[in-house]
């Protein structure tokens, strides 16, 4: 209900509030509980590679997976892509022998977000 209500504000203040009649605040509130739940799933794989391995891995993982890829942010060794309704992030961390792939998918398909959370970690293993 929170969660529901501080979206509600700010997609209300996005808005021009003095143009919104009341049935209109309602109809968007509705809309928002028609909204699908997202699901998300995460895991972590250990790498003995270092860490711009672990990033180069994780590309070619995403592309095996038909994954799009649509950002690579180097100063913080994040990947970013999706398929469909699904999106993935995944973040290489330096260890003290090899590296750490943390995997984050999301999406409205419970079964579609842990199989591909499931197909990319045994990927990077």
């Amino acid at each position: 209900m929170y969660l529901k209500s501080i979206t509600l504000f700010i997609l209300i203040n996005s808005l021009s509030i003095s143009n919104l009649s009341a049935k209109e605040l309602v109809e968007t509130d509705k809309s928002l509980n028609a909204l699908p739940i997202p699901h998300l799933w995460w895991g972590h794989e250990a790498l003995s590679v270092p860490i711009e391995q672990c990033l180069r891995e994780v590309e070619e993982t995403l592309s095996r997976s038909n994954v799009l890829q649509t950002s690579v942010n180097e100063e913080y060794k994040f990947v970013y892509g999706s398929k469909g309704g699904i999106r993935v992030g995944i973040q290489c961390v330096s260890q003290s022998v090899g590296s750490l792939a943390y995997i984050n998918v999301a999406g409205n398909s419970l079964s579609e977000v842990e199989a591909l959370r499931n197909k990319l970690a045994i990927g990077l293993r």
